[in-house]
């Protein structure tokens, strides 16, 4: 039998018979039988031909603007004027089909980002070639076993798809230019770590001070400044005379002067802080020993919190210092147990940075960087792990307890990210992954080339590809890795009905950094004006040893150092080091830092930086890059190197930790005595040079430069995975069993793997699952199960789930029911869970009867302890039976207590939580709101009452039962402010009768209640939508508040009118009254406030305004009128402000600029053959053109912030005339004039200037 030759064949065939005839007619003389003068193209064409389709959408703007302002009256007046300033917005999209299978499409607008092309060809049923396509948009390549490219915006490349119809044969190619942005996002188990991190110098200024000698009797405030001297009053400070801490609401505008008596009633008057502003407006901060700055702003949130420090050198939590919830809205860190007054209270970070407290004057000359971080993390639930949208399929890299994971699959259009086996509870995730950016200087090149077909009635893939950063820098750097890898995959599948297999793997390469070399930390940093010294001085600081910044040009003349020297230095700065001079004191040492991201020293084979050093007899130097105690360290004596121009020195990042020096000829320099460790810490963020022996009055001085990491680590590994399955999951009834399994195979394997089994009846819903793995030369194995009667989204129902796996120390377990009976429902659940010695339980509790009344209830508790720790599957199942029981309440480091109850459907809603958290003080809550709408006729009425009550009191309960013995006890002490009668409590002189005896010993305590009425009515009422608002909204509250010992009364009235009407006094309007008005509209809102404090009888109102008119002619012309007005009285300030619009368009018959326009169409010349540019003009301009003049007058004058704010005066005028035809081409002139004064109390500063713009637009 003769087979038939595959067609691919015919096509190498094809390729070899070129090549041999073109090798062997070397030697032969070769006829041509091309005409003497071939065709200049292969095909000829143009616009309108039946082969070409053209088409093309947007618009194209372009301006010339011409503009100036003069000022006197301050230290930098003058004339400053913009000449000439040209700009374009073009948006413009333009689509050519040539012989119905060429295709080239183009979209350009002002971002330059996002303009894209593409030149296209689509092939047909009869073409081998599907598709091909070269630009950067649609550059994309189907997904293969481990390599998927996805398809970011605007990457570059060509892209092609064949397919071989009668053999199933398919072909798939790409190579692509991406820019790429790298992110890092944590998860625990089904949770998602969100962090808000603080650093160090956030702390507030002028906001809280320390008095001694504490206990104190009376404590007075005042602030004085340039208008006057004011006596705080007691809502805008809060004082603890047990402990003398004073908490301002704001800061002070001036000169803050206590005055205070002690506990021997001694008064005392001090300064403890002082605001002015320089000359050129800056804000000067004048400090005293008196302010504590240890305080820090930071939002409440509903979810449970972890407030700590993290150390940036080791990335941990640094256990020494201690971060509470002060009040509202602000955190404390302390050190250690200091109290207050004492300096590691006063300011926490001191002793290990310093500059951290320095003022901006002393900071600017030096880098910024700070061994801390102030951390709130929130660990909140997800139901899926869901990606950025343009999160770039085949970067995504996942590690679960710090070991690499392949087992996971991405979808790209939702970008949900499906691990298997899904997360287990507290399990730690990291997903590494980028998303496109339109920076490509610093990218990847994609490629790939695949392919698909059918072989011993098996489905198989088998790709060849990588990512491979090229270009950029040359260098990575901050923290980030550009990790490069290239291989080959293939895969078999088989899918039926009933059944399912496939089997892949990949061979791969990969290289920790594309480029081989990491900057840890270079020496070329740029301020606001000049260059910073790179390190700080951390100890000691009166030794007289100098650190400076100090440029070198030496460095990169070496032979040997000049290649690495030119590739850190590529973007063109003059090379900078870091200079350590010797002082003028004693035999100097000293130890500079700078904390840098995390440094990847596992992933880099050396660790080198390059040393200068003269007249250095003596001294030594070591530098270090780690986390304080494990890393790389180096200490190098200077003898060897004294006067010898530059050297390199190299530590091998291995457990030998050979150090070696380098000249700058390149050869080794032996004897230098130089010594070396290395371990691998947790994590490596801190740079600490350490200097000995510096000869004092000499001219010693050593220079550092370029710490770097080099010899990135690379090499093969493998990626397995299988999977099977046997029946549908997802219907009805019957069995089924899955099976998936997958690894990385290299010098420390790992491999995960799931297997799980189910039954699922109209009665039940069964399932059972095993999930070994092997990681980090450890084997474990989770075991778990599902009992579901009926089924787990049954409305009745029972669900019993279950996991365990000893030797990852993992446990949970869940049982819930549910209960639903015609109108009536109920559901009880209770669950614990247990993660490295992190145990927790929750329980819910909920009964409702439709939208008539609903109660719920739900507890909860997270302890630092392991009860199910070396238990087996068995006996933690046996245990879990135990734990749906309260357990080690005693050491929880948070429980939490709620009551929730609802009738009327939300009519009336009343809550009470308790919460005990070890970073607070236990704090209790309780809020009840009635609600009723009504509506008569046409009008809607929205009344409401609410009241609450909140307590924060350091807690001595151990349990949920003291807890709840607790909260009882608030609430009893809170019976007198409740058994006020709603309604009358908001006028009745003793409704906060009680509040002393509920608040007494607590740190922070508060009661309100709030009465309110929303009413609407529709519009469309004529003149009376003129005068009668649309919405009136009207509320009123009491309150009482308590912080430290420090009580304040307050009651707030809002009331707000909005409204607007339509086509009142035009012609055809309500009341025709402009016979000339064809429409006119209005519209307004104005909000009243008034804050009451019955301390002192103060009354502070504000107001606010907005009202707008419009008015549109007959002729098309347009009046248009808007006000502003604002106006507040706060305890300091006066603030206020009034900005008035007048604004007229109309559309005359005839303008300068018509006559011009016109002038130039009538002199245009024909040309001598028409083309579609002639011919789309001529259809444009064969339209009467339209005309329309504006113009608009805006002026404005207020003061705000503070009383010595400057009076603001604004008044502006401008002017525009258009000319359009139709809508496709428009032609615009415009001047404008404004000036500006500005009137402070000591002198004004006054400016005027002008804007000429010219600007033309044509539409597509």
């Amino acid at each position: 039998m003769i087979k038939k030759r595959p067609r691919i064949a015919d096509y190498i065939s094809f390729v070899l018979i070129f090549f041999v005839s073109a090798m062997g007619a070397g030697a032969q003389v070769l006829t041509s039988v091309l005409p003497e003068e071939p065709p200049s193209s292969l095909f000829s064409a143009q616009l309108g031909d039946a082969d070409v389709e053209a088409f093309a959408q947007g618009f194209w703007e372009a301006s010339i603007l011409s503009s100036g302002a003069w000022s006197i009256g301050s230290d930098d007046s003058g004339f400053n004027a913009v000449p000439f300033l040209f700009t374009q917005t073009p948006d413009l999209y333009v689509f050519l089909r040539f012989k119905q299978k060429w295709l080239f499409e183009a979209y350009v607008t002002e971002e330059a980002t996002d303009n894209k092309f593409s030149l296209a060809f689509e092939g047909d049923d009869n073409d081998f070639v599907k598709h091909a396509r070269l630009g950067n948009a649609g550059i994309t390549m189907p997904a293969y076993p481990y390599m998927s490219f996805g398809s970011p915006d605007g990457s570059f490349g060509a892209a092609l798809r064949a397919y071989d119809a009668d053999r199933d044969v398919s072909i798939d190619a790409m190579i692509r230019w991406d820019g790429l942005d790298w992110k890092t996002r944590t998860f625990f188990g089904a949770a998602e770590a969100v962090e808000t991190t603080l650093a160090p110098s956030d702390h507030l200024r002028g906001r809280r001070f320390v008095l001694p000698p504490a206990p104190l009797l009376a404590v007075t405030l005042t602030d004085t400044t340039s208008s006057g001297t004011r006596t705080l009053r007691s809502d805008e400070y809060s004082v603890s005379l047990a402990t003398g801490v004073v908490i301002l609401a704001a800061e002070p505008k001036g000169k803050l002067i206590a005055t205070y008596t002690d506990s021997t009633t001694l008064v005392h008057i001090e300064t403890l802080y002082e605001v002015t502003t320089d000359a050129d407006g800056a804000t000067i901060r004048v400090t005293s020993a008196y302010e504590a700055r240890n305080l820090y702003a930071l939002s409440d949130t509903s979810s449970a919190r972890q407030l700590f420090v993290r150390s940036l050198a080791t990335g941990t939590t640094d256990t020494a210092y201690t971060v509470t919830r002060v009040s509202s809205g602000l955190i404390q860190v302390v050190k250690g147990s200091a109290t207050p007054g004492t300096a590691d209270y006063m300011m926490p970070f001191y002793a290990e940075t310093p500059w951290s407290y320095a003022e901006d004057s002393d900071v600017e000359d030096s880098v910024s960087t700070e061994g801390f971080s102030v951390v709130a993390r929130v660990v909140e639930s997800v139901d899926s792990i869901v990606l950025d949208q343009e999160t770039v399929a085949g970067t995504i890299s996942v590690y679960r307890d710090g070991v690499e994971s392949a087992s996971f699959e991405y979808d790209e259009d939702s970008c949900t990210l499906v691990l298997s086996p899904a997360p287990r509870s507290g399990e730690s995730i990291q997903i590494r992954y980028a998303t496109s950016s339109s920076d490509r200087s610093s990218g990847a090149l994609a490629f790939g080339v695949g392919s698909r077909f059918p072989w011993l009635g098996l489905d198989w893939s088998t790709a060849v590809g990588g990512r491979w950063p090229l270009f950029g820098l040359g260098y990575d750097e901050g923290g980030e890795l550009q990790s490069a890898w290239t291989g080959v995959s293939a895969s078999v599948t088989k899918k039926t009905e009933s059944a399912s297999f496939e089997v892949e793997g990949m061979a791969r390469y990969l290289r920790a950094g594309a480029s081989g070399l990491y900057r840890v930390a270079g020496m070329e940093d740029y301020g606001d004006s000049s260059w910073l010294v790179p390190f700080r001085q951390v100890s000691p600081v009166t030794d007289g040893i100098a650190a400076a910044t100090a440029l070198d040009t030496d460095l990169g003349a070496e032979e040997s150092f000049s290649e690495l020297i030119d590739t850190l230095h590529s973007t063109g700065y003059s090379n900078r080091a870091l200079s350590i001079s010797a002082g003028t004191l004693g035999t100097g040492s000293a130890t500079f830092a700078r904390y840098v991201d995390y440094v990847p020293l596992s992933s880099y084979g050396r660790l080198s930086f390059f040393v200068k050093a003269d007249s250095t007899s003596g001294a030594t130097l070591t530098l270090s890059v780690g986390d304080g105690s494990g890393g790389g360290s180096v200490t190098v004596p200077l003898d060897a190197l004294d006067g010898d121009g530059w050297h390199k020195v190299t530590l091998d990042l291995d457990p030998v930790a050979a150090v070696r020096v380098y000249s700058g000829d390149g050869s080794v320099v032996t004897g230098t005595g130089a010594t070396g460790s290395f371990s691998i810490p947790d994590s490596a963020g801190l740079v600490a040079i350490g200097v000995t022996g510096l000869t004092a009055g000499g001219s010693g001085t050593i220079l550092v430069d370029e710490i770097v990491l080099e010899g990135a680590a690379d090499g093969f590994s493998g990626l397995v995975g299988a999977s099977f399955s046997v029946g549908d999951r997802k219907t009805a009834s019957g069995a089924w069993i899955e099976g998936a399994a997958s690894g990385v195979l290299d010098g420390d394997p790992t491999i995960a793997s799931s297997l799980e089994a189910g039954w699922r009846t109209a009665s039940f819903d069964l399932s059972a699952s095993l999930s070994p793995a092997y990681a980090s030369d450890v084997a474990s194995a989770g075991v778990g199960y599902v009992v579901a009667v009926p089924g787990k989204s049954a409305t009745t129902r029972f669900v019993d789930e279950y996991s365990r796996d000893e030797i990852l120390d993992r446990y949970a377990r869940s049982l819930e029911g549910a209960l639903k009976a015609g109108g009536f429902s109920a559901g009880l659940s209770a669950a614990s869970t247990e993660e490295s010695s992190a145990f927790g339980q929750r329980w819910k509790a909920r009964a409702a009867y439709g939208d008539i009344a609903s109660v719920s209830a739900s507890a909860g508790l997270d302890a630092p302890v392991g009860l199910v720790s070396g238990l087996g599957v068995a006996d933690a199942w046996t245990e879990s039976w135990s734990l749906l029981a309260p357990r080690s309440e005693s050491s929880a480091s948070s429980r939490r207590l709620e009551l929730s109850a609802t009738a009327l459907g939300s009519s009336l809603t009343a809550t009470a939580t308790r919460i005990y958290d070890d970073t607070s003080p236990a704090r209790t809550d309780a809020t009840v709101k009635a609600s009723l709408p009504l509506r008569f006729g046409a009008l809607s009425f929205a009344p409401y009452y609410a009241r609450s009550t909140a307590l924060e009191r350091a807690s001595s309960a151990s349990s949920f039962r003291g807890d709840a013995s607790e909260f009882l006890s608030d609430a009893g002490a809170a019976a007198a402010l409740w058994s006020a009668l709603p309604l009358v409590e908001l006028w009745s002189g003793d409704a906060f009768y009680g509040f002393a005896e509920f608040s007494d010993g607590a740190s922070s305590a508060e009661h309100s209640a709030e009465v309110g009425l929303e009413v609407r009515r529709p519009m469309g009422y004529g003149l009376v939508d003129l005068f009668a608002p649309s919405a009136v909204t009207a509320a009123y509250a009491r309150a009482i508040e308590m912080n430290a010992d420090t009580t304040v009364e307050s009651s707030v009235v809002e009331l707000t009118l909005s409204g607007g009407a339509a086509n009142i006094f035009s012609k055809s309007g309500a009341v025709p009254v402009f016979d000339g008005v064809a429409f006119d509209e209005y519209s307004y809102k104005t909000a009243f406030e008034f804050s009451y404090y019955p301390s002192d009888g103060a009354v502070l109102p504000s107001v606010t305004s907005n009202v707008a008119v419009s008015m549109e002619g007959a002729a098309g012309s347009v009046f248009a009128l808007t006000s502003t007005s604002a106006y507040a009285r706060t305890r300091s300030a006066r603030p206020w402000s009034e900005t008035l619009g007048l604004a007229l368009t109309t559309k005359p018959g005839r303008t300068w600029l018509g006559d011009l326009a016109g002038t130039a169409i009538r002199s245009r010349t024909e040309p001598a053959e028409k083309t579609w540019v002639s011919t789309w003009l001529d259809d444009v301009l064969g339209e009467a053109p339209t005309l329309k003049d504006s113009f608009s007058l805006e002026g404005m004058i207020g003061r705000t912030q503070t009383s010595s704010a400057p009076l603001v005066a604004r008044l502006a005028l401008d002017y525009s005339t258009r000319v359009s035809a139709g809508t496709s081409l428009s032609i615009g002139v415009g001047a404008g004039l404004w000036q500006l004064l500005t009137i402070y109390a000591d002198g004004a500063v006054w400016g005027v200037g002008y804007e000429f713009s010219l600007d033309a637009k044509v539409v597509f």
